[in-house]
C-alpha cells in the first residue's frame, strides 16, 4: 500500500509539473497568444501575428549595438529565450541566451567579448512591458515560452568594408530584424523526425560522407603536406548544396571540395518568419600522415 501512495503521489506531481511548464508559443495548444499593452507596431510583417509584429516592433524601438562591439567588428545573431507567465510578465533567463557568431569569431566569444552584445539582448526582454496571458482552446490563461533573434551585423559598401561611424550604427538598426535560421536545413524524407534528430541526423550524414569520399591529393602526399581543411557548406533556399574551402593548405583544398559534390538536396532551413532561408556549416577535415 505504501508503494501505491508513493507511485500516486509521484504522479499527482509530475502531473502539476508539467501543468506549470510554459507552453511553446507555436503549439497548437496556444489557443490565443498574449496581446500586447501600450506597444505601438512601428513594424509590420506581413504573415506575422499581432504578438510577434509586437514583439517585432519592441525589439527595433530598443535596438542599441553596443559601440565598442561595432567599432570592434563584432557580428552576431543572438537568440533570446523567454518566458511569459500566467500575470503576463516576461523574464529572460540570461544564461541560456544563445551567440552565433562566425567561425573564426568562436575564439573571441569563449573570451567574453560579446558580452556587451548579450547584455543588450537580455535588457531588451527584461524591460518588455507587462502583456494580457495567453489562453489555452479551453480559455484558460496559460505561461507560454519563445525565442527571438536579434541580429548585430556589420554593414559593409559595395566594396566590402566595414561602414563605420553614424551611417555605419543607422544601418546596423536597420538589419537587427533580419531573417535568421529558426528550423535548421534537414534531409528529404526526414520529416516525422524531431528538430534535434533532424539536427543528429544531418550530422551523421556529413561524417558518413567525409568518411566514404575522403580522398589525400596525390600532390599533396608527394609534397609531404598535411594539415587541416575548413570547409564551408551552404545549404541555399532551394536545399540545393555547394561547398567551399575557407581555409587550409592550396594542395588539400580541391580534394575536400570534391568530398562535397554531387550530394543529394536537403529541405532548405526556415527563418523566424516561416520562409526558406540559406543555411551554412563549417567543418573541419584534417589531412595527415600515419606516422604524424
Amino acid at each position: 500500500m505504501k508503494t501505491f501512495i508513493i507511485f500516486l503521489c509521484w504522479g499527482f506531481f509530475t502531473l502539476a509539473q508539467a501543468q506549470r511548464a510554459p507552453i511553446d508559443l507555436k503549439s497548437s495548444v496556444v489557443a490565443q497568444e498574449p496581446k500586447c499593452i501600450g506597444i505601438t507596431r512601428t513594424v509590420q510583417k506581413e504573415g506575422r501575428s499581432d504578438f510577434w509584429q509586437c514583439v517585432d516592433s519592441w525589439v527595433y524601438d530598443h535596438f542599441s549595438y553596443p559601440q565598442e562591439a561595432f567599432d570592434n567588428g563584432l557580428s552576431a545573431v543572438v537568440w533570446v529565450p523567454f518566458v511569459i507567465d500566467k500575470k503576463g510578465v516576461m523574464s529572460v533567463n540570461k544564461d541560456s541566451i544563445d551567440i552565433n557568431v562566425p567561425y573564426n569569431k568562436k575564439e573571441e566569444l569563449e573570451k567574453g567579448k560579446y558580452k556587451a552584445i548579450k547584455e543588450t539582448s537580455y535588457r531588451i526582454f527584461a524591460n518588455f512591458p507587462k502583456v494580457t496571458p495567453a489562453k489555452n482552446k479551453k480559455g484558460k490563461v496559460i505561461a507560454v515560452k519563445g525565442r527571438y533573434p536579434i541580429s548585430f551585423e556589420i554593414p559593409k559598401d559595395e566594396h566590402k568594408n566595414p561602414i563605420k561611424g553614424a551611417e555605419g550604427l543607422a544601418k546596423a538598426h536597420e538589419k537587427a530584424l533580419a531573417p535568421a535560421v529558426e528550423k535548421k536545413a534537414y534531409r528529404v524524407g526526414k520529416e516525422h523526425l524531431s528538430e534535434k534528430e533532424k539536427i543528429a541526423d544531418v550530422g551523421q550524414f556529413f561524417s558518413t560522407t567525409i568518411r566514404n569520399k575522403y580522398h589525400y591529393p596525390p600532390v599533396a602526399i608527394e609534397l609531404g603536406i598535411s594539415g587541416k581543411v575548413i570547409m564551408k557548406i551552404v545549404v541555399d533556399k532551394e536545399g540545393k548544396i555547394s561547398a567551399k574551402a575557407i581555409k587550409g593548405p592550396k594542395e588539400l583544398r580541391a580534394g575536400a571540395e570534391k568530398i562535397f559534390t554531387n550530394l543529394p538536396n536537403f529541405v532548405s532551413a526556415i527563418d523566424q518568419y516561416g520562409a526558406p532561408i540559406e543555411s551554412t556549416y563549417v567543418i573541419p577535415i584534417k589531412y595527415s600522415f600515419v606516422d604524424e
